[in-house]
């Protein structure tokens, strides 16, 4: 009985999106470990110190409520951080995000090692109102977004990718564009013209897994049904499924310089 082929350029695009993904998560790997680490060693420490209070003086009743109340907390911390391991999954039900909260949660994650090479990142201020400071100024609450992880993985992938496109770069700035979309462009030193520098990979020389380049980010996109646009610094992406939204234009363009 004869069978149809597999569509092996399909399974071949999908395999390289999840190497992307798995790019990605590797960068976001330091901030992840840490949030789950540091209640752990925060818990150690208020054991530690329960156990020489309570065998070498007589039990202090307000020492050791305070000292539980730590632990709740920390116990309370580490729940979250292993909640948010399991959000990291594609296809699985999730919360839908608000652009200020999906920019907020991408930028924590890799602000404190960039922070440490020189490079900042810049997030207008029209992204970090809270819903509530908005409801209450009379304006309407931010539309949410499905999709969570992928939106996630999205973000940080071309946030990777400016970060890791050229050399020089002081900092990154995010920005809003309509309501359904984010502009993510390059900050340079003001004595230095925009794109002087030839474009490389700046991940090349760091102790970090793989570049982001267009092509990996382009590859991400498209597997996860978004619209992106490169431009001459920096890149554009949209919240919004151009799948679910049967978004004709919804095409991507890649640089010329980059390879697929």
């Amino acid at each position: 009985m004869l069978t149809q082929p597999p569509d092996t350029t399909a399974s071949g695009e999908r395999w390289q999106a999840a190497g992307v993904r798995h790019a990605v998560l590797l960068r976001a790997l330091p901030a992840l470990r840490h949030d789950v680490a540091s209640p752990i060693s925060v818990m150690q420490m208020t054991v530690s110190l329960l156990q020489r209070k309570l065998t070498v003086e007589p039990a202090d009743a307000s020492y050791c409520a305070h000292r539980v109340a730590v632990l709740e907390q920390q116990i309370g911390a580490l729940n979250d951080a292993l909640r948010w391991l399991f959000d990291w999954g594609i296809g699985v039900a999730d919360v839908p995000v608000t652009r200020t909260q999906l920019v907020s949660r991408c930028v924590g994650l890799l602000r404190p090692l960039w922070g440490l090479e020189g490079v900042a990142i810049q997030v207008d201020s029209a992204l970090q109102q809270q819903s509530s400071t908005a409801e209450a100024a009379g304006r309407s609450p931010e539309s949410s977004w499905p999709r969570q992880a992928a939106l996630r993985y999205l973000l940080l992938a071309a946030l990777c990718y400016v970060h890791d496109r050229s050399g020089g770069l002081t900092g990154i700035r995010v920005t809003p564009d309509r309501h359904d979309a984010l502009l993510l462009q390059c900050l340079y030193p003001h004595d230095e013209e925009l794109g002087s520098t030839p474009l490389t990979c700046m991940a090349e020389a760091q102790p970090v897994p793989i570049c982001i380049d267009a092509a990996a980010l382009a590859c991400l996109a498209d597997d996860l049904g978004y619209l992106v646009r490169f431009n001459q610094d920096g890149v554009w992406l949209q919240l919004a499924d151009s799948r679910r939204l049967g978004d004709q234009d919804a095409r991507i363009e890649i640089p010329r310089n980059a390879t697929r």
